[in-house]
């Protein structure tokens, strides 16, 4: 509710965030632009630290809101950029890897097309149904290993068929994958 507040209000929040990488928890301070919600759930926003409020080109960050405690919000607001957009953002990318876009093609089993067909994958996407019953997704974006993760959850269900970077990061046997729940 804080955060929402911040990022409806366009006032800084500050927050403790707990890193993965090196394990120590930091206070931060930032101006809050939105969520991105997935797999994983995200605060979207620009650190406060060297960049004008709203300036051009500040960089934009991506917290992982499991790891965020204690926030705090604060008096101080803040100038949104214009120019910002959140779907433009996260265009290119599964998930919040920024990576450079790839061509990407899945094929879902008959068994599963069903469920697949209700996901949105990415925004991009589009979507076949085949002779056979299965359902071909296509889009274009980066973020591969996030893809890896995603795609473990539908076992032997799904297909890459492109890239093959992507197919390199799946076990190579079917069998060896879990059932589809």
């Amino acid at each position: 509710a804080t955060l929402r507040a911040a990022i409806k209000s366009c006032r800084k929040v500050r927050f403790s965030y707990a890193g993965r990488i090196r394990g120590q928890t930091e206070d931060r301070t930032v101006r809050p632009l939105g969520f991105l919600y997935g797999h994983r759930h995200y605060l979207i926003a620009a650190p406060d630290g060297g960049y004008a409020a709203g300036a051009p080109g500040a960089p934009i960050r991506f917290f992982s809101l499991p790891q965020i405690s204690r926030p705090r919000l604060l008096d101080e607001s803040f100038v949104r950029d214009d120019g910002f957009d959140l779907r433009a953002l996260v265009s290119h990318s599964f998930g919040v890897f920024a990576e450079d876009p790839q061509d990407i093609a899945w094929k879902f089993s008959p068994e599963a097309a069903s469920i697949a067909r209700q996901f949105e994958f990415h925004p991009s996407q589009s979507v076949e149904t085949l002779d056979d019953g299965s359902l071909l997704v296509r889009f274009r974006a980066g973020g591969l290993l996030e893809m890896a993760w995603h795609l473990t959850t539908w076992g032997r269900h799904v297909e890459v068929l492109e890239p093959a970077a992507l197919k390199a990061m799946l076990p190579p046997e079917p069998t060896d994958w879990p059932a589809l729940p």
